[in-house]
């Protein structure tokens, strides 16, 4: 027959398994937290830069859609001149 001491060593081990248990996962969770945070110091792309880089290449497709407009005005106008009357 087992005694009440035997079930109070046994509810105290599962005890300590469990204090052990929720200590493992606060670990595990900081050293995640602390793997992501230097990853994405790493590699993290900065919204504000990639803004600044579409930016920059919407003025330039804008001044490279103005010099092909003068240009193909240039081109129709010396057309023009050349044919004909």
């Amino acid at each position: 027959m087992k005694t009440p001491g035997h079930f109070g060593n046994i509810a105290g081990a599962i005890g300590q398994e469990n204090a052990d248990a929720s200590a493992n996962q606060t670990t595990q969770q900081q050293v995640v937290a602390q793997a992501t945070s230097l990853r994405d110091q790493i590699s993290g792309v900065s919204l504000n830069q990639e803004a600044v880089t579409v930016m920059q290449f919407q003025q330039a497709y804008q001044a490279t859609s103005q010099v092909l407009t003068v240009l193909s005005n240039l081109t129709s106008t010396l057309i023009n001149l050349i044919q004909p009357f």
